[in-house]
């Protein structure tokens, strides 16, 4: 199984992102459980976690497109190997998941379980 981190912006979305991250949880009970979770605490703070995180093969951002926008940028800071970005949408637009065919959070959950990447 892929290590994951999972950064969470409990913000997102008027507070949903929380709500979401719960919902995650419950369609990834095995995932979640593996994986690394952290929430964020300000702004920038998702950029500061993705680009100094180490030893894990996804990075996934459970906020809206401002925190996807963060990770990607952490993930661009990093040098060597950057590892694949995972998304599960919980803003208000999700613009940055629905371009790549993340509409919900059980597409976020589907594409994880079955390992699909997308060029960004």
């Amino acid at each position: 199984m892929a290590s994951v981190l999972y950064i969470i912006n409990p913000t997102g979305q008027g507070g949903g992102g929380t709500r979401t991250w719960a919902e995650f949880q419950a369609l990834c009970p095995a995932e979640c459980a593996a994986g690394e979770m952290i929430i964020t605490e300000r702004p920038g703070h998702a950029r500061e976690i993705a680009a100094r995180a180490t030893g894990h093969d996804i990075i996934a951002a459970v906020g809206g497109d401002g925190t996807v926008d963060e990770v990607m940028s952490g993930l661009m800071d990093r040098a060597g190997r950057r590892p694949a970005l995972a998304i599960v949408p919980a803003g208000t637009g999700n613009d940055i998941a629905c371009d790549v065919g993340i509409r919900s959070v059980a597409d976020a959950a589907a594409v994880l379980r079955a390992g699909h990447t997308h060029p960004v």
